[in-house]
């Protein structure tokens, strides 16, 4: 990888120019986020951080840390005072000329108390060869809308679009309606009502789950209040994901407690065939529900994910291979394996057989990942949730990972879920707004 823009030739040690210096740090100093962030650390103070720059080698060997604050060199590779005794304060990245990624961050030496900032490429200051598998920044329209745009609330939770081709984006504010061009609050019966999840069925009816006991139907002309019939139900629960199967059936993962604040929030799945309902996995937090191409339902839990053929039940830990037994997200790539996004312990990836698990070392932007989707281009997207500063979207080829950033003046958001329109636009509800990305 080519050191920054008009630093050339930093193949072998030597003293910087004055004007290199300056380089540097403009360039460490140019992003708004950068900034916001080194204002935001509690250890940084102007003036008492030594200052370097590690630039890696084109070929992706290490390359040579260059003091910045005096005439020293520090030596090729990293300095003994920085590894292994040192604290890594989280990083921000931040873009340098075309495709070229950096990652900005703060070490302190144990033993001496010594802070240092460093930049190198992204994703790993410690890998440098992890960076071959990245791809620049995606290049593509983005558009985010907001409560000024006509939403009802901009902390936005699903996404799903009717037959015919109407979004419908829940929040934790209820329902709005997108046709297009307008953005409406609707129906006014659900304002106010935390939105958790969406469906469509087979018959084109539209399923919403919200925090407040129920589930709603809408048929395009009626609105149908349904309460999930699960043993042991108690108040105050949550249908937190719907998922329709291939034979049509229903699926509910419900969450809830006793009004206790020792009782678990845990209750279960219910299936809904139109006119029973069927309880599975009682007692158990479920978080999401997936069905693969070979009809296999997998339901992900705080206790692992649990696999259904249809005639047995098969759960998966972290002693399978399971990056974490606290998945929020499943997905299924174009080769057919089985993608698991966990709370805080990056994704695994399942052929049947054997497991890999994928964390920002490798290249996913956090290991947050909450939600996840396969477009109809064979990508893969990630969303994460904002752990210890780093936040962000993923999208992975099958090869290489892109990442990138719609807002990166702001410091904190959520990615809650991902959908793609029948026109190819990808949609990331968040917690600051809705956004959309095309090509």
């Amino acid at each position: 990888m080519p050191p920054p823009a008009g630093i050339g030739g930093w193949e072998q040690p030597r003293q910087l120019t004055e004007n290199e210096k300056a380089e540097v740090i403009e360039i460490a100093l140019s992003s708004p986020r950068v900034t916001e962030w080194l204002q935001g650390r509690s250890d940084y103070r102007t003036g008492l951080v030594d200052w370097y720059a590690i630039i890696w080698s084109s070929n992706g060997e290490a390359g040579t840390w260059w003091s910045l604050d005096d005439d020293r060199i520090a030596s090729e590779g990293v300095p003994d005072f920085v590894n292994p005794h040192a604290f890594w304060y989280p990083g921000v990245t931040i873009a340098v000329g075309e495709g070229t990624i950096y990652q900005m961050q703060i070490a302190v030496d144990l033993d001496s108390g010594k802070a240092v900032m460093v930049m190198g490429p992204y994703p790993s200051l410690s890998s440098p060869d992890r960076f071959k598998n990245m791809l620049p920044p995606p290049t593509g329209d983005w558009t985010t809308f907001t409560t000024d745009d006509g939403l009802a609330g901009n902390v936005i939770t699903s996404i799903i679009q009717d037959e015919q081709g109407i979004l419908w984006i829940g929040g934790m504010e209820g329902l709005t309606r997108y046709d297009g061009s307008q953005f409406e609050a609707y129906p006014d019966s659900l304002r106010g009502i935390p939105i958790a999840c969406a469906a469509l069925d087979k018959e084109g009816n539209l399923w919403f789950g919200t925090a407040r006991d129920a589930a709603y139907k809408y048929n395009g002309e009626e609105w149908q209040q349904i309460t999930p019939v699960i043993d042991d139900l108690r108040p105050n629960v949550t249908v937190q994901d719907i998922l329709v199967d291939k034979q049509g059936d229903i699926w509910f993962a419900v969450t809830g407690n006793q009004g206790k604040r020792t009782a678990p929030m845990n209750h279960g799945v219910t299936r809904y065939d139109g006119t029973d309902w069927t309880n599975f996995l009682g007692r158990t937090h479920i978080t999401t529900i997936f069905q693969d191409t070979q009809g296999n339902l997998w339901f992900g839990s705080n206790v692992g994910v649990t696999l259904y053929d249809g005639s047995e039940w098969q759960t998966f830990t972290t002693e399978d291979g399971l990056a974490d037994n606290y998945v929020v997200a499943i997905t299924e790539d174009s080769r057919g394996n089985i993608w698991f996004g966990t709370w805080n312990d990056g994704t695994s990836r399942y052929d049947g057989k054997e497991w890999q698990t994928f964390n920002p070392e490798d290249g996913l932007e956090t290991s947050a990942v909450h939600c996840m989707l396969k477009d109809s281009r064979g990508n893969l997207w990630f969303g994460s949730y904002s752990i210890d500063g780093y936040y962000g979207i993923s999208r992975f080829d099958g090869v290489r990972w892109q990442h990138f950033d719609p807002w990166p003046e702001t410091n904190k958001y959520n990615v809650i879920s991902i959908f793609e329109d029948d026109e190819g636009n990808v949609w990331f509800a968040t917690s600051v707004g809705l956004v959309r990305y095309g090509e």
